[in-house]
């Protein structure tokens, strides 16, 4: 069975990477959609992508929209 975690994120910090990082290791894919958040974070979302695979939204659309855009992707 395979096994899949979904992370909305805008404006994260280091603890995304870790969690991806965690999961990856655990066997999870790892689905992280990027909700718009501003260049500064292109850092976290670039160490994120080395264990997850990274969507985004060019601008905020809420979390709502960012889970939508995840199992959009999923299915």
């Amino acid at each position: 069975m395979k096994r899949i975690a979904l992370i909305p994120a805008y404006k994260p910090d280091e603890r995304m990477i870790v969690s991806a990082m965690d999961l990856s290791d655990e066997g999870f894919e790892v689905i992280i959609v990027n909700d718009g958040s501003p260049e500064e974070f292109d850092l976290e979302f670039y160490a994120a992508a080395e264990y997850a695979e990274v969507l985004r939204h060019e601008e905020n659309r809420g979390k709502g929209e960012a889970l939508k855009t995840g199992l959009k992707y999923i299915r």
